[in-house]
């Protein structure tokens, strides 16, 4: 294995802790469960995020939209002040958000082994950087190892965002393992470019039959270390 390339959201942190505290500071008399209601919205985000990339709506338009979307799919509406509001403070605890305690294991781990590690994330520059910034990934992931979707002009689950990266450090597919939550844009994007792939399956979705297995699967939290231990040992 010459290099590890990680998604950023809800790889490297849990998305869902800024979210449940952005939940309780503006809907805490609503019940609704907190984990299903961010499915939602990541739901309804994914819906809009390539008209996001084309800039036919806004970034905040699109923020507004996910959680009232959202809220609507268990029977409550609410304004786009009260979505503004929700975003704000969300945003907010996304620039207090840390690293997991496996993620960061492992990022030390890749560096003594002296692996290349990489960042290959969906979504707006500035927001992506700045939650770059927060987790202080450049300790470990130099500037040029960094694509974000925006930045580049192609989007995971595209497979030619994973081919430029693999360009970019001269490296052949075969030789690159990719890491993310997401099945659709992570898995099926860098399987489709050659790369191997483990999937961080901390929200217990469940594969179809026919659908095609990631190398390996990390269902807790404390298991990408072992995992990545394992494979660095072949």
């Amino acid at each position: 294995m010459k290099a590890v390339f990680f998604d950023l959201d809800d790889t490297l942190y849990d998305q869902l802790q800024p979210f449940s505290q952005a939940y309780h500071d503006h809907f805490a008399l609503y019940d609704i469960p907190i984990p299903a209601l961010y499915q939602r919205s990541r739901v309804h985000s994914d819906t809009v995020f390539h008209d996001t990339e084309a800039g036919t709506i806004s970034v905040s338009d699109m923020h507004h939209y996910r959680i009232q979307q959202a809220m609507a799919d268990f029977g409550y509406q609410i304004t786009l002040t009260e979505a503004a509001a929700f975003q704000k403070s969300y945003s907010a605890y996304q620039q207090k958000i840390t690293l997991l305690d496996d993620v960061r294991a492992t990022l030390d781990l890749c560096y003594r082994s002296n692996i290349t590690m990489g960042i290959i994330t969906n979504g707006p520059s500035a927001h992506q950087r700045m939650k770059i910034k927060q987790l202080a990934l450049q300790q470990w992931i130099p500037e040029n190892r960094i694509f974000i979707s925006s930045e580049q002009g192609i989007a995971k689950p595209n497979k030619k965002l994973f081919l430029k990266a693999a360009r970019d450090i001269q490296a052949s597919p075969n030789e690159l393992l990719y890491v993310g939550d997401s099945y659709q844009n992570d898995i099926m994007g860098a399987k489709a470019a050659g790369w191997q792939a483990i999937w961080l399956n901390r929200r217990q979705n469940v594969l179809s039959e026919n659908q095609l297995l990631p190398d390996m699967i990390v269902e807790s939290q404390d298991s990408l270390l072992e995992k990545m231990m394992a494979m660095l040992s072949h």
